[in-house]
């Protein structure tokens, strides 16, 4: 067994205030589920089962008209796509104030969660307890929208990611303090330990089932997991130290996570996300401050980890810098999304 781990850096705090545009803490209902593998998938909808979701510009439908996008220095997410994860087309902007991403692949197309930088004059602000997404069937034509996160009214949900479970469930895993932090001091910096919380998706919604944390770490943020080989996998940044990599057995929510290896040389690498297709799970993340291209890197059985590789060439993609990259594989074609910073 082989794995892979691709390598770019660092999020920023989840934020938007935005109206609800699905549910709300007055119309749901706590759903009572396992904790480590998602809800009852077996009579699940989704609300993406729905061709006509999959139209609907959405709340940040201004984010995705280029031409509103201020004169200064900005986010801009792009889109560049592989027939073998070796040449690539040249990135195409579908976005901006789009930060921090994630990745959800379904059958139906694709939805690119993120941070939103708010802008009254466009009506984008921000609950914390919200999933901020993009999504599109083609990589051409975009649509947004958001989901509730119950049970976490009272948290500063920050960088959540989902990751599928292994019966077909979903789950959502973020970083949350409590809101009286004090606001000039980076999420990094937040008192320790930090607590990583997990919400199963029950079709409309994410709802926190446990009020304890996941796991809890010192000085970890950008949370991201997957399951493989009969381990549940979790992976974050730690600002001060290596790169957060633990696993525990899936299917047993008292087991504790632990280290995957103690031999590893991260060098730095921030915001990882895991990409799983086939027999091998593929984990990206940024490296350099994001100023450099995603690195890959590959750990075999006994956790032993090879030398880094580029994924591409960023002349390729006709970018500077590739920031909270995810690389998913829709309709036979893979691709890669990341954010640049533009001045």
């Amino acid at each position: 067994m082989l794995f892979i781990l691709v390598l770019a850096c660092g999020r920023e705090p989840y934020y938007a205030e935005t109206s609800p545009d699905t549910h709300s803490p007055e119309t749901t209902q706590d759903t009572d589920t396992d904790t480590d593998t998602g809800p009852d998938t077996t009579q699940r909808v989704d609300v993406w089962d729905d061709p006509a979701w999959w139209l609907e510009p959405g709340p940040f439908a201004p984010l995705l008209d280029l031409s509103n996008a201020p004169p200064g220095p900005h986010w801009e997410a792009w889109v560049s796509t592989s027939p073998d994860l070796k040449s690539w087309t040249k990135g195409a902007p579908f976005a901006y104030g789009f930060s921090s991403l994630d990745l959800l692949v379904v059958e139906q197309g694709i939805i690119v969660g993120g941070s939103l930088t708010p802008d009254e004059k466009l009506g984008i602000m921000a609950p914390f307890e919200h999933y901020f997404a993009l999504h599109t069937q083609d990589l051409k034509t975009w649509g947004s929208h958001q989901f509730y996160i119950e049970n976490a009214a009272e948290l500063m949900i920050i960088d959540p990611s989902i990751h599928e479970t292994p019966d077909g469930g979903l789950q959502l895993v973020y970083y949350a303090s409590s809101l009286d932090v004090d606001p000039e001091k980076l999420p990094d910096d937040y008192p320790n330990p930090h607590a990583i919380y997990m919400a199963p998706w029950d079709g409309e919604k994410f709802v926190q089932t446990d009020s304890e944390p996941l796991l809890q770490a010192d000085y970890v943020v950008d949370p991201t997991g997957c399951y493989h080989d009969d381990q549940h996998y979790m992976l974050g940044t730690r600002r001060y130290g290596a790169l957060y990599f633990s696993s525990r057995a899936a299917g047993d929510p008292s087991a504790e996570f632990q280290p995957v290896s103690k031999h590893q040389k991260w060098g730095g690498v921030q915001v990882p996300y895991c990409f799983t297709q086939g027999d091998e799970p593929l984990f990206i993340a940024q490296y350099g401050g994001g100023y450099g291209p995603p690195q890959t890197l590959r750990l075999d059985e006994r956790g032993d980890m090879t030398p880094a590789e580029a994924l591409l060439d960023l002349k390729q993609v006709g970018y500077d810098g590739c920031t909270s990259p995810v690389l998913g594989y829709f309709d036979e074609t893979y691709f890669l999304i990341c954010v640049s910073w533009i001045e």
